[in-house]
């Protein structure tokens, strides 16, 4: 813990108790701070607000706040000495944007501003006795921002703000003048663009974008007011890992909306971006944002002045800091509530709780770190290979086709393995969906946010990830899976990693923590009612300090299809596997996926990124397929068929075939009988073909060109004997194909 917190921080609620996240604080006329938080607790989130004492270091006054549903990221602000909350809740997968009031002790009744599918991001901003109400209302690939007014009668002058199709994440300020601003984000197809609109008068201005970057994308854009003008801040990033922060000041003049003076004040490589901001009465802002996993810094800024050197107010590198709140009163002090994750989720209290912390504004300097902002994360930074992610044309493609017999069908490219900063990745989740079609120029995917990275994944963010996921489900379009990663403690476990897909969007999540996920085998048979199936990946992964391999003693056909052969950190083909497109991470012996083959399981073949800085199907690998109709159905029953097979990241196409079955098929036949096998390879590159039988290569052909074509025979034993192709080009990129099984039968 730094000097700043040891003096002036203080914890709001119990980590012991329960999982406290998304903070939010506000200050009462009469100097009365109020905090409201996101409670998990036995399966169930509500909203907890209460009174923050700073000198009797006490919170009291508590109380749940919330309906029956599960409810998603409070906000507060204060009208005077009346405390406004806002929330989102999900109450049988229909969402609500609620709103409550309290006054002299007193809460009133629980407002619902609207029920819809997809309801998100409330805002709240008070301003001479209007409270002022914001949300995201999403359908599918498409947003618009709605604003109001409420009190205690209810809601009032409703009317959406956005006219860009696809928008999200509102704010608001309202100057000396009485001009309201709002800004928001929006995805105009191939980019993330920061929007600015100006209300004067009750004339809107047409929509500014502030942001003048042409590739990175520019995400949550929070407005302070300068007195006069107004200040918009942001942060933006690149597949490329680096990230920025970036303010601008907005004005209205002559009926537009005008910005000046745009500044990027920090930038480097690294994962988590949360961001905050508020401002006084004089002018004054206060904008707090992420570096890295483990720090929430602060800066200041007036208009004259513009921006200070930062101040680290979170604790050391051993915990985890996120989803905070700001607040700068009118002496200067800056308040902090942010989220405190116990190090990385994985010991023994894997809980998340508030901190509250402050700084007056006299000793902000004696404060000032200027060391904190030049370091990265090592994981973060990008794999340095040249990378190419080749396609096949597409009349080469047709031609193939048709000569392995797919008539009818065309090839899929996903990858179905990444966070979101919904755990401990880059971006916001409809980012993620967003980035697997802009930048990795995917057909399916799948956010695999951790169930416990670096605290738990609560129901309402289940919730959150389950409707998102539904929306960018787009049939011929895109195709998405529900899914998380399963990551149990592996301070205490060497179980491994999972990716848990569901069939369609209906089922449950089993954490690592939870009686029915607690173990593998318990999370195998909690899964099965819902048909979902659980997918190993880097399964021989080392992260020095412990093991992230996969405990191969647990296996369930019914539900363990395939494993991931290759990802960012590594290939996992076989112990000591190297490739220049990945990390290549440290591994541990006797958990590769050919050990897993040699126990005679039967494991179809995926290959992902586990990106974390929205680079899935960028870094790391691809899983392709062979559809007739792009849909949810048919990448899931793929999936389970072990249709699938995984490249290195080029779009490679193999068919491999037994007897006119498909890669993932058990052939059966009398003993001693023959079997007849085809490939078909197209590459992207002069290539060499492999044929492995029981993870030794019996076949091996080299082209001079991008084709490889061949058939072979082999008699059939009494002992199921696996077979499978790896490719590798010149270009050191790779593809393996699901195994088929030949078993003799007397």
């Amino acid at each position: 813990m730094n000097l700043l917190n040891q003096k002036y921080s203080k914890e709001v609620s119990d980590i012991i108790k329960s999982s406290a996240q998304y903070p939010s604080l506000t200050k009462a006329e009469d100097g009365t701070m109020y905090v409201c938080y996101q409670e998990y607790k036995d399966g169930h989130d509500c909203i907890v607000a209460g009174v923050l004492n700073q000198e009797k270091d006490t919170f009291s006054e508590v109380e749940r706040i919330s309906g029956e549903g599960e409810a998603l990221k409070p906000v507060c602000v204060s009208s005077g000495n009346q405390i406004w909350y806002a929330w989102g809740e999900c109450r049988n997968q229909v969402w609500g944007i609620y709103y409550r009031s309290y006054e002299n002790g007193v809460y009133g009744e629980i407002h619902c501003a609207e029920e819809g599918e997809a309801l998100f991001y409330p805002c709240l901003y008070a301003k001479d006795g209007i409270v002022y109400l914001l949300w995201n209302r999403q359908s599918s690939n498409a947003g618009e921002i709605v604003l109001s007014t409420i009190d205690e009668e209810g809601i009032h002058d409703v009317q959406v703000v956005s006219t860009s199709k696809e928008t999200y994440r509102p704010s608001i300020c309202i100057t000396e003048d009485h001009t309201i601003y709002v800004a928001y984000d929006s995805f105009n197809g191939t980019t993330y663009d920061v929007i600015v609109r100006a209300c004067k008068d009750q004339v809107w201005t047409e929509e500014k974008v502030v942001n003048t970057s042409k590739t990175a994308w520019a995400t949550q854009p929070l407005l302070a007011s300068l007195k006069d003008k107004a200040l918009v801040c942001w942060y933006d990033f690149n597949h490329g890992s680096d990230f920025s922060y970036h303010s601008a000041v907005v004005f209205e003049k002559d009926g537009k909306a005008n910005v000046e003076e745009s500044c990027c004040f920090a930038r480097g490589i690294d994962w988590y971006e949360d961001i905050a901001i508020s401002s006084n009465a004089k002018g004054e802002v206060a904008f707090s944002y992420s570096w890295g996993k483990t720090k929430l810094h602060a800066r200041h800024y007036d208009y004259e002045n513009k921006w200070s050197d930062p101040v680290v107010f979170t604790y050391d590198e051993n915990s985890f800091a996120s989803n905070q709140r700001v607040l700068i009163d009118e002496d200067g002090t800056i308040h902090l509530a942010w989220q405190y994750g116990n190090q990385n989720g994985h010991k023994p209290i894997r809980n998340a709780k508030v901190v509250y912390t402050w700084l007056n504004k006299d000793e902000y300097d004696s404060y000032v770190d200027l060391e904190a902002e030049k370091v990265s994360d090592p994981f973060t930074r990008p794999i340095e290979a040249n990378k190419t992610l080749d396609r096949i044309d597409d009349e080469e493609v047709k031609t193939w086709i048709k000569k392995n017999g797919y008539a009818g069908k065309f090839p899929v490219y996903g990858d179905i393995h990444g966070q979101s900063g919904m755990s401990d990745g880059v971006g916001e989740i409809d980012q993620y969906f967003n980035s697997a079609k802009v930048w990795g120029k995917l057909d399916f995917t799948a956010l695999t946010d951790h169930d416990c990275y670096p605290d738990w994944l609560s129901q309402s963010e289940w919730e959150w990830i389950r409707t998102t996921s539904q929306l960018f489900n787009v049939e011929n379009k895109m195709a998405t899976l529900l899914a998380y990663e399963w990551t149990p403690n592996e301070y205490r476990y060497d179980f491994g990693h999972k990716n848990i897909y569901y069939k369609g969007f209906e089922g449950e999540i089993y954490r690592s923590g939870d009686e029915g996920g607690m173990t593998p085998d318990r999370l195998f048979e909690s899964i099965k009612q819902y048909k979902a199936m659980a997918f190993p990946h880097h399964p021989a992964a080392s992260w020095k300090l412990v093991s992230a391999a996969t405990d191969w003693a647990f296996h369930d056909e019914e539900v363990q299809r395939m494993v991931e052969i290759f990802s960012r950190h590594a290939p996992f083909e076989y112990y000591g596997n190297y490739s220049k497109y990945t990390k290549n991470n440290m591994q541990i012996e006797r958990c590769s996926v050919q050990d897993a083959l040699e126990k005679g399981y039967h494991l179809g073949f995926t290959a992902g990124s586990d990106s974390h800085q929205m680079e899935h199907g960028v870094e790391g690998g691809i899983t392709i397929s062979f559809v007739d109709k792009l849909n949810n159905e048919n990448i899931w029953d793929n999936l389970y068929d072990r249709f699938m097979y995984g490249t290195s990241g080029a779009g490679i196409l193999v068919s491999f075939k037994c007897d006119g079955k498909e890669m993932g098929q058990i052939v059966e036949k009398p003993v001693h009988s023959s079997v007849d096998f085809t490939v078909s390879v197209l590459g992207t590159d002069k290539l060499k073909v492999e044929v492995l039988c029981n993870n030794k290569v019996i076949e091996e052909k080299v082209s001079d060109g991008r084709e490889c074509d061949f058939t072979f025979t082999k008699e059939v034993n009494e002992q199921e004997d696996f077979y499978y192709v790896r490719v590798t080009q010149e270009d050191e990129h790779q593809a393996w194909s699901s195994p088929i099984w030949v078993k003799g039968n007397k």
